[in-house]
């Protein structure tokens, strides 16, 4: 199925091309920072930032042990989950696990509530974070980038 871009989004992008495994666009003048396999993307100025890493299996059962992982490792203070589930109408066979939880305030995290949505599909899960307060605006923005998400294949 393909998505059509969020209304009202117009975040300028750049294409970001991991070789011979996918390619997507990103808000441009994000940092980016490689870890392994894990590629992070983070805005300084609003607090938001996508992680995208490979995720094999079957999404629902891998975003569930991620849940009960983080729960058992107290990884989340204040963690609220908002939804968890399969989302056939975003990529065929992809799940969605939504939540909040709280930190310390910062500047960008003025009541320390940060909004996270990960997304499983095509082997490969890219997590969504921004401040709660900005949560709408940067959905849509989250919305853009999965849109533009093109797994390579060899």
């Amino acid at each position: 199925m393909a998505l059509r871009p969020a209304a009202g989004v117009r975040a300028k992008t750049t294409e970001y091309r991991e070789a011979g495994a996918y390619s997507v666009r990103v808000p441009a003048g994000w940092q980016a920072e490689r870890s392994g396999s894990v590629m992070r993307w983070k805005d300084v100025h609003t607090g938001r930032g996508l992680r995208l890493t490979p995720a094999p299996g079957d999404p629902l059962a891998g975003l569930r042990a991620a849940e009960r992982e983080a729960v058992a490792e107290h990884r989340y203070p204040g963690y609220h989950r908002l939804r968890l589930q399969r989302v056939p109408e975003v990529i065929a066979g992809a799940a969605e696990w939504e939540f909040t939880w709280k930190g310390e305030p910062t500047r960008t995290f003025e009541n320390g509530v940060r909004h996270v949505l990960c997304s499983r599909a095509a082997g490969y899960e890219f997590c969504f974070y921004a401040p709660d307060q900005g949560w709408t605006p940067g959905q849509r923005l989250y919305d853009k980038i999965l849109v533009s998400f093109r797994p390579d294949h060899a």
